[in-house]
């Protein structure tokens, strides 16, 4: 999993959005964090933690 304070990179976020394409969640899973907060919709209610983000 990726710390907290690891710098966002242009590379990081393309390497994000081809694991988001191919729906590899597993890619996906790598760069959050276990306090993770994870919101699709700006009307959708967060879900947090690593775990129940994962279960989406």
């Amino acid at each position: 999993m990726q710390k907290t304070n690891d710098q966002i990179t242009v590379a990081t976020l393309a390497a994000f959005s081809a694991a988001w394409n191919r729906h590899d969640i597993d890619a996906l899973m790598s760069y959050m964090t276990d306090d993770c907060v994870f919101k699709l919709q700006p009307d959708q209610m967060p879900v947090e933690h690593a775990m129940s983000v994962q279960k989406l």
